[in-house]
């Protein structure tokens, strides 16, 4: 009752909310000087229902540049999920990540520890319309560094994300195929940060059931994204396998 209830206030705000967002990204964006990139990402995700309240995820996240084809980012994440109510779940986790660095005599690993926070809500705002919400606390261990060679310790910042997911069941592919479309914003907080505006992401994408435990989805992601001196202005493909185990199936 109380989704159904503020699910339209709730939808209110958060286009109120991206649209500012949106406003103001794109004054930084026109600011700066922008660097256009175009990447690919493959990533693998895997689901465990261990239990009625409980799940635990894990993902493989393969980030490149496509030309010239080479690496950008790794990234390993996993987290545990608790059911809190119907439509609410709470999470912890930590991801590990490796950014590949150009520099003068190579190429620089930068590793950064990233333990976060998030809850995830459900919303259907119709019979065939699910809105999702995920808010999330990431605390981000980046390994110092001097530009060439990485240095003793680590620096800390904080960041906070927020997404917004449309989904939209197309049964008539396939029953669990599903169309996606979610804007994501992320701000940084912290002594040491370049900018308080970290990036905003549009993505659309198309999810297909290949068998009750696998799945594929295929889709574009518009980025961008604060750097030291420059905006990054992103277009990924990205493509993903899921796997679901336990109680976790999809449709047949």
């Amino acid at each position: 009752m109380f989704l159904e209830t503020n699910s339209k206030g709730a939808a209110k705000v958060i286009c109120s909310f991206i649209l500012f967002f949106w406003i103001s990204s794109i004054g930084i964006a026109y600011a700066q000087n922008r660097v256009h990139q175009q990447l690919y990402w493959t990533r693998i995700n895997l689901q465990s229902q261990v239990s009625d309240k409980w799940q635990v995820n894990a993902e493989v996240d393969n980030r490149r540049f496509m030309d010239p084809d080479r690496q950008q980012q790794i990234i390993f994440q996993t987290q545990a999920l608790y059911t809190i109510r119907p439509g609410i779940l709470g999470g912890t986790g930590v991801s590990l990540s490796w950014v590949y660095t150009p520099t003068k005599s190579g190429t620089m690993v930068v590793p950064e520890i990233r333990p976060f926070q998030s809850i995830v809500v459900t919303q259907p705002l119709s019979t065939r319309l699910i809105l999702q919400h995920r808010y999330r606390i990431d605390e981000r261990f980046f390994h110092k560094h001097d530009g060439i060679r990485l240095t003793e310790g680590y620096r800390f910042n904080w960041r906070f994300a927020y997404q917004a997911q449309l989904s939209y069941p197309v049964v008539a592919v396939k029953p669990g195929s599903f169309l996606k479309i979610s804007n994501d914003i992320m701000v940084n907080a912290g002594k040491n940060i370049a900018s308080n505006f970290d990036q905003y992401r549009f993505y659309a994408g198309f999810e297909y059931p290949i068998t009750p435990h696998w799945a594929t989805e295929a889709g574009y992601m518009y980025i961008y994204q604060q750097g030291r001196q420059n905006l990054l202005v992103r277009d990924v493909l990205r493509l993903t396998i899921f796997g679901r185990f336990g109680g976790a199936r999809y449709p047949r």
